[in-house]
């Protein structure tokens, strides 16, 4: 049984140019090259393996031929084009409820819904409310 070698993640200090600044357009393609981000929709992936992977959201949207979900990706029913609606600035597709869009590929008008919500963390009570509490 063989093991598995872990591959070193891509540097950002790699992609400072002489100025001091980063190239974050090369740092991103080298962070989907390494398998770091998916190749479809540059989310971070767990354990790389060195070369470019596919998330399984993304994987869904080629090979599910029902209904799915995705956090950044809409697909088309028709030709299976996908796309960011940030990038195509189809703004109104962020917000809430159900959204009549155009594929940007083959022209097809279809309905896509979008359900967005919050989760909000508060802090822990300081240690002096807890000891009046406890008292």
């Amino acid at each position: 049984m063989g093991t598995s070698a872990s591959v070193e993640c891509v540097k950002m200090e790699s992609f400072r140019k002489p100025d001091g600044s980063v190239d974050w357009t090369a740092y991103s393609k080298a962070e989907v090259a390494n398998g770091e981000k998916c190749q479809g929709c540059k989310t971070m992936l767990l354990y790389p393996k060195g070369y470019p992977e596919t998330c399984g959201s993304c994987r869904d949207l080629v090979d599910d031929a029902g209904e799915v979900m995705h956090d950044r990706r809409v697909r088309c029913p028709a030709c299976k084009h996908t796309w960011s609606p940030r990038d195509n600035e189809d703004y109104d597709v962020l917000e809430d409820g159900e959204h009549t869009v155009s594929c940007p590929e083959c022209d097809h008008e279809f309905e896509v819904s979008t359900s967005i919500s919050w989760t909000f963390h508060s802090p822990a009570l300081k240690k002096h409310e807890q000891e009046e509490q406890a008292g």
